[in-house]
């Protein structure tokens, strides 16, 4: 792995006015590819924490609708010209609090003006458009955005056990780590395409939920068609347009359970593939444990909505 200097940091960070211009319209000409104009255009927001499986999702609602031009603000990662040599001067180590090649303003803001621009575009053609990000306050105001200029808006909550979560996330990682050895071997580009994820964090900051569940409180009580989804099984847990039960309870309780026997398997399958993909890279210690500990079950305590005498009760999984 490569050091740089700030300077030069700063110099590969940098994309001019220009330079940002050609790399947004190949991407729109890219993503819009086989869309045109709608009467009657439809926003969908698949909303979720990383490794939920809302690219997965994603994918299955473009085949159902193709004349739709998915955008998410991670897609723009890969776009910027120097991501490659960024990773490999501050790398993206599992689970680490240390700073990496994401942790970058000068990257942040090429990031967000490429999403910025490419969702206004979009917008403006009256594409159909399904937005692909994290739960953050800004997907109420895309909302508001395309509804005031006549787009039907639907948000989907995507979401899973947390122990899927964060295997789906390692296996990720490891795929990422997988494919940066065989671009430096020369059998795939260089590009920001084939370095880890930027999101290698498995801790769930419990401030990050409350706040995921405050933001679907605000998304339900707006009036927005809302779904809770478990993408993986494909699963409606909750729908506003038949449902008063409460949505961001249920969002938590499928977050905080633990897994079915068929989740389960599948959750052994992933580790194994890890495991090969470890043996080959040569992981630490550390990261062996983070990937045994995804056996464990979860020893969490998490609220039903099942009343008793009145009241929620506390019941362990």
């Amino acid at each position: 792995m490569a050091s740089l200097s700030s300077r030069r940091l700063i110099e590969l960070s940098q994309v001019s006015a220009a330079g940002q211009n050609q790399i947004f319209n190949r991407f729109f000409n890219r993503r819009s590819r086989g869309c045109s104009p709608e009467k009657k255009p439809e926003l969908v927001i698949l909303a979720g924490f990383p490794a939920t499986g809302k690219s997965t999702y994603a994918a299955r609602l473009k085949n159902e609708k193709p004349n739709t031009m998915v955008i998410g603000a991670d897609d723009f990662y890969p776009e910027h010209p120097h991501m490659f040599e960024l990773f490999e001067a501050s790398p993206v180590r599992l689970n680490s609090k240390e700073l990496d090649c994401y942790d970058n303003e000068l990257l942040d803001d090429f990031v967000d003006e490429g999403f910025r621009k490419t969702f206004a575009r979009a917008l403006h053609q009256k594409y159909n458009i399904l937005l692909d990000q994290q739960p953050t306050e800004n997907l109420l105001e895309y909302a508001r955005i395309a509804q005031g200029i006549g787009y039907q808006v639907r948000i989907i909550y995507c979401v899973a056990p947390k122990r899927e979560i964060e295997t789906n996330m390692i296996l990720r990682y490891e795929k990422g780590w997988e494919n940066y050895r065989e671009a430096k071997a020369g059998r795939l580009p260089c590009t920001g395409d084939n370095i880890p994820h930027s999101i290698a964090q498995m801790r769930l900051d419990p401030e990050y939920l409350k706040d995921a569940k405050k933001l679907i409180r605000q998304t339900v009580a707006s009036g927005y068609k809302t779904q809770i989804i478990n993408p993986r099984q494909n699963k409606i847990l909750y729908d506003s347009s038949k449902s008063a039960a409460p949505a961001a309870r249920i969002f938590e309780n499928e977050i905080l359970r633990n897994l079915t026997p068929e989740e389960s398997r599948r959750r052994d399958i992933s580790i194994a593939k890890i495991n090969s993909l470890m043996d080959r890279r040569g992981a630490s210690a550390y990261e062996r444990c983070l990937l045994a500990a995804l056996k464990k079950p979860l020893p969490l305590k998490i609220q039903t909505p099942v009343l008793a005498a009145g009241r929620r009760q506390a019941v362990q999984v």
